[in-house]
């Protein structure tokens, strides 16, 4: 992903319609805001800041009580011809792992409810 570039971020297993901040971590940067919909998932595009450093990096999208987070390498800019479609397949890989990670952490909670659901 070079700066200025953007990326598709995908998320699950989230309380339903609360609001999501994604962040871009080494130096926290806030990217934006998503809310989820009413099964507590969403999908938001999100510009990566053009003097972002290049190097390895988190994406972390927090919810009101859920949080999840991705990993992501920035690269130069004009440092490597990329095409749409290379383009293309790295933004669907990083989704794919966010949403990977949503789903974990989302079937953890789920696991905490149904145990809590056992207590009562």
């Amino acid at each position: 992903m070079a700066p200025g570039g953007q990326l598709t971020v995908a998320g699950r297993c989230y309380a339903p319609n609360v609001d999501v901040t994604v962040t871009l971590n080494s130096n926290p940067v806030f990217l934006g805001a998503v809310r989820t919909d009413a099964n507590g998932s969403f999908t938001a595009r999100f510009v990566i800041p053009v003097r972002t450093a290049r190097g390895p990096h988190t994406i972390t999208a927090t919810g009101s009580s859920d949080t999840a987070s991705a990993a992501l390498t920035v690269g130069t800019p004009g440092g490597f011809a990329v095409t749409g479609t290379n383009l293309t397949l790295t933004g669907i890989a990083v989704t794919t792992l966010f949403a990977g990670l949503v789903l974990l952490a989302g079937r953890r909670l789920g696991d905490q409810n149904d145990e809590l659901a056992r207590q009562i």
